[in-house]
């Protein structure tokens, strides 16, 4: 006997019962003393835990040691229970044995007493250990006989003699005398075999298994032998141990094994370990694994170290031992990384296997691929999703139909095209409803019978309105099916494409219109092919570049030696940056056009340029002019002094004229003076002529801005119902004419570029004001150009407004920029760098 041995002392002296259990623990290591010092405390305690033995003084207060003795055999009738006194006598050596104890020694003098006392726990122990073991084997047996058709057998090894119990062997259902006539019923192929283990089992003095086959009238079954060899006087005399019949556990087990080895996944056994070894593993781990069983049953990769994804490992372990802690079955789902390297989802659900003492032996559970089966939820759950946003768009109208085409849902969107609540639309015929007329009922019907047969269907149609008005629908009906693929519901979806309709015939006359315009200008528009290097040109040949354009390259080749490597550089900036660029270059002496300008604009497919279009025309003129401004510029910084010069000159004159004509009264002076006036007047009329053009701030006094803008309201032409609400208001110093002016301008291009009524918000900031729409916006890479001369990005704007607005601010010193609006939807200018008066 090695295992430990819990010793539960009870004496009522405290320093005694730490001497004992001084000296037992020093005697053997395996000893382990635990010390109460009355009955009640070692009656507590066992209610907590159960020692192999009870050693206990007599004399207690309170329960003495038998009264505690017969407390313990009420639970506890055959756990070893030693009197241990100093004051003992016949009586009480007899009462103790009779009230049920398994040994009674009286306490002495030396320490002696402390082996003779460890001799007698570790014998008690040993036989309570013995016993229990010889129950628990004769238990195991009686119910292995009771439950199983088996027979217990011995056999003398010397004669061959046998003893069945049964008499009849319920296995082979006929007596059995010997190993020879045991053997005759053992199928012919096995008997060989069946023999030879045997005996060499009872040479061997060993203790052996066996399975056989044997034949029966049903065809053949299968059986199984366990035998021991025993010995007497040091040599073996017989053999004994269990035959039963064991057919229906091998046909379970082969269709046990049938099973495994078709499963989608793998059935194991592992160890309870972060590195989850395992012990044995069926089914096809391989096909989504990558693994073999045999690599994972030899440990030749660990399943919780190398197959388990390691962000997912600790999760796991956790997950597992939470269950077990409460004895529960345990499901979870992990990923794991293949031996491929590739990233897989699993599904695991196993259980904890526990012996007959409670400690829990191994873990046995399934696990199989769920990399599709979690694809197809979340591409579910995406869609879910999807048609969510799209039932609740406020810009589709959307409506779920059976397959009969009768409604049963509707989205507010839908119902407010109509004069008619939910209630009365659901369950009616989609065609009866009031979006439908007498002339587009067939068509729908037809509609709905094609996506009921599985069919997307795509339509254009106009619809009435509850005002009397008629919207144009773009929509879609599309069957929804189950996992077997029959349709069981369709989806109704449209837009109202009205506005879309009238943009599309603007531009389509915008698109003639630029045909007309190409086709008399030496403009072309061209496109090039990142990946092919492929181009073509509208017009082609191209008349600014005087030839037909198929690659890049020929278009280099028109362009100023020099100025080639501006042209490259331009188009490698669309390419890495993806934004705008415009380049000028001059073109070779053939061509008649000397000075063209390029303007690149890249085209995305799936998030990277995949084309260059480019708008190229003939800017010498404009070059020529710009010369001419220059040059321009320069005689205005003359004219300026010239002017000041001649200015200087008649005014003089005036005043030293009408000097003299005070001094000496003569009418002459005086008509000089006049003569000096009319000069005068005429240089005024020239600098008025000079300057009519420009945006001057002249008188600055206080102003209020929210009245300077309902002033500007008035003028602008607001008769599309464009609203304007002023948010709030200061006063500010400024030119009213000139501010009213701005925000005329501003006002005027938010109505003018919005495709339907605007909102039209103006406001305080910090240091000035803003004004915002909710219109289409300004892109940002048009933003810089907007206050330039000519640009516009309204068909047939000139673009002066918003240079006139550029002026009115420069010249009163503030700065505009231009952001995304932030309460409504559209452009936001912000006017800054202005000082209020007062709030």
């Amino acid at each position: 006997m090695t295992s430990d041995i819990q010793v539960l002392h009870v004496d009522d002296e405290p320093s005694f019962g730490d001497l004992v259990a001084d000296f037992l623990e020093r005697k053997e290591d395996r000893f382990n003393v635990v010390t109460e010092t009355n009955a009640a405390d070692g009656l507590e305690r066992l209610e907590h835990t159960t020692p192999d033995i009870i050693v206990s003084d007599f004399q207690m207060p309170g329960k003495d040691g038998i009264e505690f003795l017969e407390s313990v055999r009420e639970y506890h009738p055959d756990l070893p229970f030693i009197l241990f006194t100093g004051k003992g006598s016949e009586e009480v050596a007899s009462d103790a044995i009779s009230a049920g104890a398994t040994d009674y020694l009286q306490k002495g003098s030396g320490t002696d007493q402390y082996k003779l006392l460890a001799n007698r726990i570790e014998n008690a122990v040993e036989q309570y250990r013995s016993q229990q073991e010889l129950e628990r084997e004769r238990s195991r047996m009686e119910f292995a006989l009771q439950s199983t058709d088996a027979a217990i057998w011995t056999r003398d090894i010397e004669t061959d003699e046998m003893e069945i119990h049964p008499t009849v062997c319920p296995v082979f259902e006929t007596t059995i005398g010997s190993l020879n006539e045991w053997l005759e019923q053992v199928h012919p192929q096995d008997q060989d075999t069946a023999e030879e283990t045997i005996r060499s089992a009872a040479q061997e003095g060993e203790s052996y298994s066996l399975q056989f086959r044997f034949p029966d009238e049903d065809g053949t079954r299968w059986g199984e032998m366990n035998g021991k060899t025993i010995e007497e006087g040091g040599e073996a005399s017989f053999q004994t141990g269990i035959t039963r019949d064991i057919t229906t556990q091998k046909k379970r087990k082969r269709r046990f094994e049938t099973l495994t080895s078709n499963l989608p996944g793998m059935v194991y056994r592992c160890k309870n370990d972060p590195e989850w070894p395992m012990e044995d593993v069926r089914g096809d781990v391989k096909e989504f694994s990558g693994y073999t069983a045999v690599e994972l049953e030899s440990n030749e990769t660990q399943w919780g170290e190398e197959v388990v994804h390691p962000e997912d490992q600790e999760d796991v372990w956790e997950t597992v031992q939470e269950s077990l802690e409460m004895s529960d079955s345990f499901e979870l789902t992990y990923r794991i990384k293949t031996k491929g390297g590739e990233t897989r989802w699993v599904w695991e659900r196993g259980r904890g296997i526990f012996g007959p003492d409670g400690e829990l032996e191994a873990l046995e559970g399934f696990i199989t691929d769920i990399t599709e089966r979690r694809r197809r939820e979340t591409e579910l759950r995406r869609n879910e999703r999807r048609f969510e946003s799209m039932f609740h768009d406020p810009n589709i109208l959307v409506g779920l139909l059976d397959t009969d085409g009768r409604v049963q849902h509707v989205n507010d969107t839908a119902l407010e095209y109509i004069e008619a609540d939910r209630d009365d639309i659901i369950g009616k015929p989609f065609w009866a409803t009031p979006w439908w007329t007498a002339d587009t009922t067939t068509d729908l019907k037809q509609w709905i019978d094609r996506a009921a047969d599985g069919e997307y269907v795509e339509y254009e149609v106009d619809h009435p309105m509850s005002d009397g008005d008629v919207f144009t629908a773009e929509g879609t009906i599309r069957p929804v099916t189950n996992d077997e693929g029959t349709v069981v519901s369709l989806i109704v979806s449209a837009r109202d494409i009205t506005d879309q309709k009238q943009h599309e015939a603007e531009l389509e006359k915008v698109r003639d219109q630029m045909e007309f315009a190409l086709a008399r200008t030496d403009s072309v528009i061209w496109e090039q092919d990142h990946e092919t290097g492929e181009m073509v040109s509208y017009p082609d040949p191209c008349p600014v570049l005087e030839g037909s354009l198929r690659t890049i390259e020929e278009f280099e080749t028109r362009v100023y030696e020099e100025d080639r490597s501006d042209v490259v550089e331009a188009i490698e900036s669309v390419l890495e940056t993806g934004e705008a660029e415009t380049v000028e270059f001059r073109t070779i002496p053939e061509i008649e056009a000397e000075w063209v300008e390029a303007q690149i604009q890249p085209v995305f497919d799936d998030g990277s340029v995949s084309r260059l279009i480019g708008l190229s025309r003939d800017i010498t003129d404009y070059k020529r002019r710009q010369q001419q401004l220059e040059t321009q510029n320069e005689q205005f910084d003359e004219l300026a002094s010239v002017i000041s010069h001649d200015l200087q000159t008649p005014i003089q004159t005036i005043e030293g004229r009408l000097e003299l004509a005070v001094q000496t009264g003569e009418g002459a002076h005086i008509e000089d003076a006049l003569d000096a006036v009319d000069r005068l007047n005429e240089l005024r009329e020239d600098l008025v002529h000079i300057l009519r053009s420009k945006e001057i701030v002249s008188e600055m006094q206080e102003i209020d801005i929210s009245e300077v803008a309902e002033a500007a309201w008035e003028g602008v032409n607001s008769s599309d119902r464009s609203t304007l609400e002023i948010v709030g208001t200061a006063q500010m110093e400024g030119d009213p004419a000139a501010t009213r002016r701005l925000l005329q301008n501003l006002l005027s291009n938010s109505v003018e570029h919005a495709d339907c009524p605007t909102s039209i918000h103006i406001g305080k900031v910090a240091n000035g004001f803003y004004v915002e729409d909710d219109g289409s916006g300004i892109d940002p890479e048009d933003r810089e150009e907007v206050f330039t001369p000519g640009f516009s990005t309204k068909s047939g704007g000139s673009g002066m407004g918003m240079t006139s607005v550029r002026q009115i601010v420069d010249e009163h010193g503030w700065e505009i920029d231009i952001t995304e609006a932030e309460a409504l939807d559209g452009v936001r200018f912000e006017i800054t760098g202005i000082e209020f008066t007062a709030e």
